[in-house]
This record gives structure tokens, sequence and C-alpha cells, in this order.
């Protein structure tokens, strides 16, 4: 049996508001047997109230904090980097030379440019680095994948999709292209292994009117001419079957079946409908199977920052679509 991956928890930003590093990454990686969460540590740059944070963190979890990156760099062989955005070049930078392999808190980087900085210096290093796309792992994604590969229904030729985080009370930090819109690229692109060759956008905040956007419709080409419908937000709805989970469904339209891919089943409501537990092997653990296996040679990566450029990318051009009302072309080739 392999030893377990050596870990250290990076940073404990909340880039999208939720602590990720804090409430999933770092307990997540502390119950998995394929790990052994040694620290925490912060880039020395960082400011006062972040390596307060990480401070903290460490208490939380009952973990030591390593002074600097030279010293928890030796004591590592994976790095979950939840560092704020404006530094997290400089981190992964700092890490991949050091052979660290890296787990990072999404989005990846702030830019699509910034995180095509980021593929290239991984890839310069050699280093395993992986977005934290978990959502793709979740296992009806898992299932919808295999069954589209195998023509479970035919040639697929439509998709449309509704992500819809119910019981807000305001819009997801930095709006819902930036949030919400990533999980329903990343998880379209992996069941119909497609890119998208263009994009027309719609965003507007008719429930919270905050300065981003609480709601997003978009309509997508992907190769071979699929068309992609996407609808993400955050909405005051109370009272939701699945509580703030709210509507999360993939519907996959082949010339032989449709695929419907409901994320938010099974469940059973907890706490009167305000969260849901759901059955099965989490999404985030099945993600960490897949890491310890890309970084001990057992698998290749089906996840890395090339499908994080891709979404930043498509993110990117549905802002401008959506500002210029008009249809922006794409690539198509920039995560395969």
């Amino acid at each position: 049996m392999s030893e377990p991956l050596r870990t250290i928890l990076c940073g404990a930003g909340d880039a999208g508001g939720s602590e990720h590093q804090r409430l999933s990454f770092g307990p997540a990686l502390i119950a998995h047997p394929a790990y052994d969460v040694v620290g925490v540590v912060d880039d020395p740059a960082a400011g006062g109230v972040e390596r307060e944070r990480s401070v903290q963190l460490a208490a939380d979890l009952d973990l030591p904090v390593f002074e600097d990156f030279t010293a928890a760099a030796e004591a590592a062989d994976v790095a979950c980097v939840c560092s704020a955005l404006d530094r997290r070049g400089s981190v992964v930078a700092a890490l991949a030379a050091s052979g660290v392999h890296l787990l990072l808190d999404k989005p990846a980087a702030r830019t699509a440019a910034a995180t095509r900085e980021l593929a290239d210096t991984v890839e310069r290093s050699g280093v395993v680095a992986m977005p934290g796309h978990a959502m793709r792992f979740h296992p009806a994604v898992l299932r919808a994948t295999a069954a589209v590969a195998r023509g479970d229904i035919g040639l697929p030729w439509a998709v449309q999709s509704e992500l819809l985080l119910a019981e807000g009370t305001t819009e997801w930090q930095n709006g819902a292209l930036a949030n919400g819109l990533g999980h329903s690229l990343d998880i379209v692109r992996a069941i119909i292994g497609l890119e998208a060759t263009s994009v027309a956008a719609w965003r507007s905040s008719p429930f919270f009117a905050g300065r981003d956007e609480d709601l997003a419709v978009l309509s997508l080409t992907f190769e071979h001419d699929v068309p992609v419908s996407l609808t993400v937000g955050r909405t005051p709805t109370k009272g939701h079957p699945n509580g703030i989970a709210g509507d999360h469904l993939y519907r996959v339209m082949g010339s032989e079946g449709v695929l419907t891919v409901d994320l938010g089943k099974p469940s059973v409501q907890v706490n009167g409908g305000s969260r849901a537990r759901r059955y099965g092997a989490g999404a985030i653990a099945a993600m960490l199977d897949h890491l310890a296996a890309a970084v001990r040679h057992q698998a290749r990566p089906t996840l890395s920052l090339a499908d994080a450029v891709a979404v930043a990318e498509i993110v990117e051009a549905a802002r401008r679509a959506s500002d210029g009302q008009v249809v922006v072309p794409l690539t198509g080739k920039t995560g395969r």
C-alpha cells in the first residue's frame, strides 16, 4: 500500500465567498486516507488579515503553521492552494518549482490570460496541477460521461442545463458568470467531450440588484454544431425540495435518446429544508482519488489547468457577448 501523500494547505482565501479551504478542501483532505495533511502555510506577501485567517484555519483543523514556502515544500508532496487570486501566480510558481503537486481552488486565476500563465508554469515544472472542478467527479456526472461515451443515447445533438441555487440573500460574489458558470461549462465539456465554438449571453440582477449579476442565460455552439443552453444564478426561492442546492440539471439529447442528470438527487432534506444530504460518494473525495492516482503515476489526469483555461476563456467571452449583445466566436481548441 502506498504511503499517504504529505499535504499542505496553502492560504485560507475565499475568492467565491465560500471559504473552500476551511469548509471543503481541508476537511476532505484530512479525512482522505491517501493524504496526510501536515500543516498550513501562506505566502509571506499576504496581508495581515489573510495571515490571520491562515493561523485560524490551522487552529480550527488542529494543524501546525509553516513559517515559509521553503519549509512547507520540503515537508510536502501536494499543496491545496486557496491563496488570494492576486498572488496565485507567484504562489503556484514557488510551489511548482519545488516539485509540489497542486490542487487549486476555483477559479484558478482571475483572468483567462493569468490562467494560461499558470498552465504554462506547471507544464514547465512537470508537476500535476488540477483546478478544483470537483463537480465533474460527481457520481451522476461520471455515469453520464460514461453513458455518452458508450453511445447509449447515440450522437449528442443538444444540451440544456439549469444551475440555480435557492434561498440566497445576495448575489454570488463576483457574479454568476464567475462562479456558477464554471461548474456548468466544465460538466458539459466533460459529458459530451466537445469544446465551445461560440457564445451569446444575457445577464442581469432581477433578484438582488447588486453590483454583480445574479442570473445569466447563455446560448453556446459546441463542436459539430451542437447547441448548448445554460442558465446559472442564485435566487431567493424558499422551500425548494433540494434546499439551498436548488436546481442543478443537465439534459443531454441524442439521436437515440435523452439523458437527464440531476445532481440534487437522491437526497434527504435536513434542518427544515435549509440543507441537503446526498447519498453516494462525494465529488470532492472522488476528485482527490483521481489526484492521488495521477500524482502516483497510476492514472492519466483527466482534469488539468487546460480545462481551467477553457472555462475562463468562455466566461470572458460570455461577458463580452452580454455587454455587446453579440455572438462571440471561440477557438474550441483550448481544453484538449
